[in-house]
């Protein structure tokens, strides 16, 4: 396996121009009250590099229910995170 600080590298550098889509267009869906429980945690947070790898645990499930933009601007979180262990 690569060394994971050079993936981390990697992975930032290919998502370096996502920008936030804003907090009203994180969630892709409005049925019910799981979407919106989900991706919660990630309201008012301007940068994926904040979100801290135990609220990403937490909220797995957040990529299903972010919106294309939410799910593209959060990713590079859920990946370094795995990568890191």
């Amino acid at each position: 396996m690569k060394d994971p600080v050079l993936v981390a590298a990697s992975i930032c550098e290919a998502f370096r121009e996502t920008e936030h889509p804003g907090d009203s267009f994180l969630v892709g869906s409005t049925e019910g009250c799981e979407p919106a429980e989900a991706i919660a945690p990630f309201l008012g947070c301007s940068r994926w590099s904040e979100v801290t790898p135990s609220v990403l645990d937490v909220q797995y499930t957040a990529l299903s229910f972010f919106s294309d933009g939410g799910f593209r601007y959060f990713l590079p979180a859920y990946l370094i995170a795995d990568v890191a262990g």
